[in-house]
């Protein structure tokens, strides 16, 4: 019988760490995060929008479990879908991981045999995510969720604006063309309060399922789309 390696993390992107590093993993709890104070978790990433204790790695039986620890700000990402806070999530050999939406990238490996050469992980679907305008709808994972009014509108301004964040005004211009401005404003935008829009994009939210975490909320100005 071969002897066998332990896991490990393979950086694709991740100060200060070199592409290509590896990084073991044991048995046990390993904190991943950035150093602040004296305080270091196990592996340290010196990106300011990496929490200080953002994500933990355990390990029971061979077993590997990842999970987004209520201190991260920005999240961790498994193949692209966001994982929820405080529930492990179980790593298969390949699993690609993301800090901060991106800003670390990680692929985990479960074993290699010595001398052996680290095949190309098979990595997980990723979320796909997309707008198809002529069947007004969303494309999710390769199935068209159909969509329509209001839902389709703000799903439509928030794709073609992704990756970049979307006032509360541009919703409500591109959204509600239809109403009335409110007289009060010089720039005549239609008459929607906030809890109008807030209750939108709760309702699209829904029905995009579990990828309806990509829509972020940019306190006092808007949303964006991941």
């Amino acid at each position: 019988m071969k002897e066998q390696i332990g896991a490990f993390l393979i950086v694709e992107k991740g100060n200060p760490y070199r592409w290509g590093e590896i990084l073991p993993l044991r048995e046990g709890k390993v904190l991943l995060g950035r150093t602040w104070k004296g305080q270091q978790p196990d592996i340290s990433f010196d990106n300011l929008y990496v929490s200080r204790f953002h994500a933990r790695i355990d390990c029971t039986e061979g077993l590997f479990t990842i999970a987004d620890l209520p201190s991260s700000k920005h999240g961790t990402r498994v193949n692209g879908r966001q994982i929820e806070k405080d529930v492990p999530h179980t790593l298969q050999h390949g699993d690609e991981i993301q800090l901060a939406a991106g800003e670390v990238v990680l692929v985990f490996c479960s074993s290699l045999a010595p001398g052996e050469t680290l095949d190309f992980p098979s990595k997980g679907p990723k979320v796909g995510l997309a707008l198809d305008e002529a069947k007004r709808g969303a494309v999710v994972d390769g199935r068209l969720l159909p969509l329509s009014g209001k839902p389709y509108q703000l799903f439509r301004v928030l794709w073609l604006n992704r990756g970049r964040a979307v006032s509360d005004d541009m919703i409500r211009n591109e959204v509600w063309p239809e109403r009335a401005p409110d007289p009060r404003d010089e720039k005549s935008i239609p008459l929607v309060d906030d809890e109008e829009i807030s209750a939108l994009v709760h309702r699209l939210r829904a029905h995009l399922g579990e990828h309806g975490g990509l829509i972020r909320t940019i306190r006092g100005y808007g949303y964006l789309l991941e």
